[in-house]
């Protein structure tokens, strides 16, 4: 099932499934890096070499001493993403909740929605950007948010932002959004760990040309190997997410709006303004248009042309 779809049902059940493996995996590749880390270290050491055991075993007793603590900070951590992940995503998006009162016809436009899905309305965030984009993140009801960008609010119509809310209401509904959520949470502690990883290095970096130079640069080149080993894994994550959520959220929007050329025209307008200059590459997956590409390799959405024409035979297929 987690490799194919044949239906809405079973494509929400494969997202469950994937933030679970997430969720199990992820203290897993924490003991991995560690691992990899002591087998790096020990192989260059040359007091290891003196030791009864081997390399690997050398390691893997390493592992043994403190994967206690690794699962006590892992499990602290999912802890804290846990209540405050929408916290996170908004900090780290530039995101802004709204009240009601402030943005009566978003509110309106969304309830009316949510009403016809028998939904609970989702809370609303704006960030200040002329970019044309949007995005929904959340893991619960109580967390549910999606996210328009100020470009957007301002240069679509009633209609075309009524779509785009569709679509994000769609990604929420599919659980789409509990597994980027997810997927972005991890990513997002590797980030701290390597961007803790550099100050060390900058620390040591004035240490280098010192007697003990060589063993300083052992070190380097292996944190410099487990950050890489970090950030594979976020491609790997990437990797997870199917870029057809993309055109089953446009159907959906369709399917709740009966309106596609609402949704074409809002497409349109947002390609080529999409781009949030300073939203980091990891949370643009998020977005309901991303031209770049993931780790420069993997392209997260499929060209707005492409989506285009579904939707339009999509349209003459319902009619």
């Amino acid at each position: 099932m987690i490799l194919s779809s044949i239906g809405l049902q079973t494509y929400i059940w494969n997202n469950n499934l994937k933030s679970v493996l997430l969720l199990i995996c992820f203290p897993l590749l924490v003991l991995s890096m560690i691992w990899v880390g002591g087998f790096l270290y020990y192989l260059t050491s040359f007091e290891s070499r003196n030791l009864p055991i081997s390399v690997s075993e050398q390691s893997t007793l390493l592992v043994k001493e403190i994967w206690i603590f690794v699962f006590i900070g892992v499990s602290a951590w999912l802890c804290f993403a846990l209540y405050f992940h929408q916290r996170l995503v908004n900090l780290i998006s530039g995101g802004n909740i709204v009240k009601r009162k402030n943005q009566k016809k978003l509110y309106n436009l969304l309830e009316n929605l949510c009403i016809s899905r028998g939904f609970t309305t989702p809370k609303l965030a704006i960030i200040k950007s002329p970019a044309r984009n949007a995005f929904a993140s959340g893991i619960s009801k109580k967390s549910y948010t999606i996210t328009l960008t100020k470009g957007l609010i301002s240069d679509l119509t009633d209609q075309e932002l009524e779509a785009v809310l569709a679509h994000e209401l769609a990604h929420i509904m599919n659980n789409d959004t509990k597994l980027l959520t997810t997927c972005v949470v991890f990513v997002g502690i590797l980030w701290l760990l390597s961007e803790a990883g550099l100050q060390f290095l900058n620390l040591k970096k004035v240490n280098l040309k010192r007697a003990n130079s060589a063993k300083n640069l052992r070190i380097v080149l292996i944190l410099i190997l487990i950050f890489s080993i970090g950030y594979f894994f976020a491609a790997l994550l990437h990797l997870s997410l199917s870029r057809k959520r993309e055109y089953l959220a446009d159907a959906c929007c369709v399917d709740i709006t009966k309106n596609p050329d609402a949704m074409i025209s809002a497409l349109q307008k947002i390609s080529g303004n999409a781009e949030i200059k300073f939203m980091p590459q990891s949370l643009t997956q998020m977005c309901i248009e991303n031209k770049t590409k993931f780790m420069r390799f993997f392209p997260t959405h499929p060209p707005i042309k492409k989506r285009i024409d579904a939707l339009r035979k999509y349209a003459l297929a319902q009619s």
